[in-house]
């Protein structure tokens, strides 16, 4: 016969520490979004300064929106009142588009947003200097 090893005896288990408990994930609040009103014109340095939000009647159209109400939305009777908010660059032209306030049908909203895409506005200027500034666009959709 042969003589047998035996494998030296396993130490025996030990406990598994407790793991930590996981951080919280602390999430930050959700902002609201609501319709910015115009704010009244204030003295701040340009360029530290994110672009403010005026009133289209501020700057004026050199083209103005001219949406098309989508057939099929004009076929089932839709109506609504889209808002477009427009980041307006200092050229007068619309630099980036988002709806703010849906109108309730996503052909209108989708109408709105391509109206004020093609839209030209007068530039805005603050002390003779020309500024990107932030536009809210009401668009009307009403049946006649």
């Amino acid at each position: 016969m042969f003589p047998v090893e035996t494998p030296p005896p396993k130490p025996p288990p030990q406990p598994e520490k407790p793991k930590p408990p996981p951080k919280p994930v602390q999430k930050r609040p959700a902002t609201p979004q609501a319709p910015v009103e115009a704010q009244p014109q204030q003295a701040a340095p340009a360029a530290a300064a994110a672009p403010k939000t005026v009133s289209a009647s501020q700057l004026g159209y050199l083209v103005p929106p001219n949406p098309i109400y989508p057939a099929r939305a004009r076929k089932a009777g839709e109506q609504g009142n889209a808002v477009v908010r427009v980041l307006v660059d200092v050229t007068g032209r619309p630099a980036q588009v988002s709806l703010q306030t849906s109108s309730g049908h996503p052909e209108l909203d989708q109408s709105a947003l391509s109206a004020v895409r093609a839209a030209q506005f007068r530039p805005y200027a603050e002390g003779g200097l020309a500024q990107a500034v932030w536009v809210l666009v009401p668009i009307n959709f009403v049946l006649r």
